[in-house]
């Protein structure tokens, strides 16, 4: 590994089988271990990775003993793989397993032991063999399993055709997992119960208020004035960042929003919500500048209502085609909103915009303005921040590396994906900015 990382200049590694395979032990006078020496040894060398070459650390699978020196693990999630799941990964199979549904799948059987003791500190996923698409039939269970426990979806699609075909259904549901897990990743689990005597209604609690409440059933539930879609779910912490798949006006929508991003999935049916309007999935993310706009589905257009947007935008000043830069003119609808019409075989936009209001602050950068630790390795902290903060990382040659709006006076962004070195920190608020240095580890 010394030698690697001399070269390879990862941040992660991952020991495949040592935590997957039984504890052992040995009768020879040469070399005798207990199961319990054997354990010893096992978390003696994680605790190595972690602690001297200061990587993130992850297995396959996990004992009870490690957990002190893993950061994820392959395989939790999955209580009992499919028949020969470890050698053919990617194969679609039919759902004929009834061990696999039981253990896996059925609201019968399963509960969040792991989360409850470990989720604040270890990040699990599917079975290598085991990822969303494994049984198409249980794909929509799989990923409310995902939201409701908080934690990472596994993909492996079996060809480039089959994600190009099944691409909506991909990103839906990676959109609406991921903005769960990235508000409830570093969070304890404290709660979880069954609302409903089947076990299709069940909730779980986060100590950062999050609560996520999932409805495994194949009708609509109402629960809390709220009708929750079949399959669907509703997770939030006090309505700010959310995430759902409800039915309103007799339609079915799945959304997701955190402070700069928005994704929007009316599954074929045109619907409105947080100022947007098409069929199909729509995924919004606001830079500096600029909305980034990318159609997901195979629509023809996306409406916007720059008013009900949840971003703090005003008129945009211009639309181009994300890879050529070539100016597209917005059409003015019947009822006011603006259509983006969607050129052929085009799927990315940026939509520059104005701020909501022209008047220049002049104020100043919060007293105080902190960020920490420095060095950092996965997350940055910043504390002190005035309302709609904009940050962006940019590496020593001055790429922008990371661009994302904040709201909070104290937040952070994840910095996991960066390499070690130094890198500036340009916050711009009340019309100031301030530009402060970290090291990344």
């Amino acid at each position: 590994m010394t030698q690697d990382l001399k070269v390879n200049k990862y941040n992660s590694r991952f020991i495949d089988v040592e935590l997957s395979s039984a504890l052992t032990e040995c009768f020879s006078p040469d070399h005798p271990t207990t199961r319990r020496q054997d354990a010893e040894s096992r978390t003696e060398l994680l605790a190595f990775i972690k602690n001297f070459y200061r990587l993130v650390t992850g297995t396959e699978e996990a004992h009870d003993f490690a957990f002190q020196n893993l950061d994820y693990s392959e395989g939790t999630m999955t209580i009992a793989p499919a028949e020969n799941a470890g050698y053919d990964w990617s194969q679609p199979l039919e759902n004929t397993d009834k061990a696999y549904y039981e253990q896996n799948i059925s609201t019968r059987y399963r509960i969040p032991l792991h989360g409850l003791v470990y989720h604040d500190v270890h990040i699990p996923t599917w079975y290598t063999g085991d990822g969303v698409s494994k049984v198409p039939a249980y794909w929509e269970d799989k990923d409310l399993w995902n939201i409701l426990y908080g934690t990472m979806p596994l993909y492996l699609p079996p060809s480039r055709s089959y994600w190009d075909s099944n691409l909506e259904k991909f990103m839906s549901g990676y959109h609406l997992m991921s903005t769960v897990s990235r508000n409830v990743g570093y969070a304890k689990m404290i709660n979880h119960q069954f609302l409903s005597e089947d076990h299709n209604l069940q909730e779980t609690d986060f100590d950062n208020g999050w609560k996520v409440v999932v409805n495994f059933d194949s009708i609509p539930r109402n629960l809390a004035g709220k009708t929750l879609a079949p399959k669907g779910f509703y997770a939030s912490a006090e309505e700010k960042d959310e995430a759902g798949k409800m039915i309103f006006d007799d339609k079915t929508i799945a959304w997701a929003l955190s402070s700069n991003r928005l994704f929007f999935n009316p599954f074929g049916v045109e619907a409105s919500k947080l100022g947007l309007r098409s069929t199909n999935s729509v995924f919004m993310e606001k830079f500096t500048d600029y909305l980034l706009v990318s159609f997901i589905g195979n629509q023809n257009y996306i409406d916007f209502n720059i008013d009900d947007l949840p971003f703090d935008v005003k008129e945009i000043s211009k639309v181009v085609e994300y890879y050529t830069a070539r100016e597209i003119s917005l059409i003015t609808t019947d009822d006011g909103w603006k259509q983006l019409r969607r050129p052929t075989g085009k799927s990315y936009f940026k939509l520059y915009y104005g701020p909501k209001t022209t008047r220049l602050e002049t104020g100043s950068l919060s007293p105080g303005l902190k960020i920490y630790p420095n060095p950092a390795q996965n997350q940055l902290f910043i504390e002190h921040l005035n309302h709609n903060a904009q940050l962006t990382v940019c590496n020593i040659n001055g790429q922008r590396l990371i661009e994302k709006s904040l709201s909070d006076s104290k937040s952070h962004i994840d910095i996991g994906f960066l390499a070690s070195g130094v890198y500036f920190l340009k916050v711009v608020q009340n019309g100031s900015s301030e530009v402060l240095k970290f090291i990344k580890n």
